[in-house]
């Protein structure tokens, strides 16, 4: 009997899965006889939804931002013009500290100074003196030389009288002579005064010519004692000094360094398609004249913002591009390096809601952010960023079908990109899309939902115009 029952167990182990399999191949048959056809149903071809936004002309000019360091607009370095010793060195001369044109820095040792200039004076004094006893001398001279004259007139008559007489006998040939020789000494006496005459007018013209010169030496000697005194040339803030009281300095000894305040200029630079659109800025017919070879050296002054942030607060200067720094493109980095001019350095304004604090001024070594705002003399379209793809191109939805324009010489700002009006196919009006595709192709049907305007479809618009 167990054996039996084991035997039968050995055949349900082999024979069940025989069994499950048949079972399984019977109902899907049973399924297969009761589904019914599929009924074929023509697909519709359908046209892929797209988002665009109308091309705009562009109302504001061109901002084209860039960073830049603020360096002084003149630095000046005093030094000393004369040898001595540093015999005082004024409170102010310290550096940070702000003076004004005229403040009296430094003092040189100019007791030297002061004799030279006492010694030229007498020196001169001496001149002008021989001077005045020469032109009494020639006074005398004129006096003499006409008294003279006057006597030799006298001799020259008597002489004439003597020969009539002598012609009638009256006289001899030696009392004849004694009238001659009279007459000949009178006038070689006039000839020696007139030739001292001239002599003296000789010396006169020498002296005068000394006196010229301790004049000038007195005026050197003058100006020594006025180098002595190191006054600040101009309205600035001192940035170095490097002597102290009691030192001994050479001439071209350097002393202090001041920047001057009055201006404040910021060091940047272009590159050159930035350039290309500053010197085709409307402003550069009023700045420049017309003509000229001295202008393909200039700049147009491009009005700019310069902006500095310290924590969450902004404050900004205005100024206008200047010139440039050097000539020629930079070796490394092959950008332009130029320079702006901020006339007022002093007049900040604050752009956050801060009311106290900050900075007073603008001051050399701030980095700070530059906005030159440039007005070519082309127009400009303007489309999202969203909807420029790689390689600068954008699709546009014409007659409702896709066309891809590539885009030259573009500026991205603040997500917007601007596009010269010419310079591509692109035109005002046009629908570019900014929604994603993933199968775009050129001339793909598609249906065009307006983001931007109230018209809803700018490729069937333009169709319905042509109808």
């Amino acid at each position: 009997m167990t054996s039996l029952r084991k035997s039968l167990q050995e055949v349900l182990r082999f024979a069940l899965p025989f069994v499950i399999l048949g079972i399984g191949v019977v109902g899907f048959a049973a399924l297969q006889s009761q589904r019914e056809q599929p009924v074929s149903v023509p697909v519709e071809t359908s046209r892929p939804l797209v988002d665009t936004v109308p091309v705009q002309v562009a109302s504001e000019g061109l901002d084209v931002d860039l960073n830049g360091m603020v360096v002084p607009f003149r630095e000046i370095q005093l030094s000393a013009e004369v040898a001595g010793r540093v015999t005082r060195k004024s409170p102010e001369c310290r550096a940070g500290h702000y003076v004004h044109a005229g403040t009296p820095l430094l003092t040189i040792d100019e007791r030297s100074y002061q004799l030279a200039v006492e010694r030229l004076q007498e020196e001169l004094a001496q001149a002008e003196n021989s001077l005045v006893e020469l032109d009494v001398k020639i006074a005398n001279f004129d006096a003499s030389i006409s008294l003279l004259e006057e006597d030799v007139q006298l001799k020259q008559d008597e002489l004439q009288r003597a020969r009539q007489v002598h012609s009638r006998g009256g006289l001899n040939e030696s009392e004849l002579n004694d009238f001659r020789a009279n007459e000949l000494a009178t006038r070689n006496t006039l000839v020696s005064m007139q030739n001292e005459k001239r002599i003296s007018e000789a010396s006169r013209e020498r002296l005068s010519n000394a006196r010229d010169l301790a004049q000038a030496k007195l005026r050197e000697a003058e100006l020594d004692l006025e180098k002595a005194q190191i006054v600040a040339p101009i309205d600035g803030v001192i940035v170095s000094e490097d002597v102290e009281e009691g030192n001994f300095v050479a001439a071209g000894t350097k002393l202090v360094t001041i920047d001057d305040t009055s201006a404040a200029e910021v060091r940047t630079t272009l590159r050159m398609e930035e350039l290309n659109w500053i010197l085709r800025h409307d402003a550069s017919l009023g700045h420049l004249q017309e003509g000229g070879q001295q202008n393909d050296y200039q700049l147009p002054q491009v009005p700019a913002t310069i902006s500095y942030r310290l924590g969450t607060q902004t404050y900004q200067w205005q100024g206008f591009l200047s010139r440039y720094e050097g000539i020629g493109l930079n070796e490394q980095t092959r950008t332009v390096p130029v320079r702006l001019l901020v006339p007022e350095p002093q007049n900040v304004q604050r752009v956050s809601s801060a009311r106290v604090g900050g900075p007073r001024a603008l001051v050399r070594g701030m980095f700070v952010d530059v906005t030159l705002h440039v007005q070519p003399n082309v127009g400009f379209l303007e489309i999202p960023e969203r909807a420029v793809h790689p390689g600068n191109k954008v699709w546009v939805v014409r007659n409702q079908l896709l066309q891809e324009i590539e885009l030259t010489r573009v500026n991205f700002e603040e997500g917007k990109l601007l596009v010269p009006d010419g310079e591509t196919d692109l035109r005002a009006g046009d629908s570019v899309v900014v929604s994603p595709l993933l199968a775009a192709r050129e001339g793909l049907s598609v249906q065009s939902r307006d983001s931007g305007s109230s018209v809803a479809d700018n490729g069937s618009s333009e169709e319905g115009s042509r109808n």
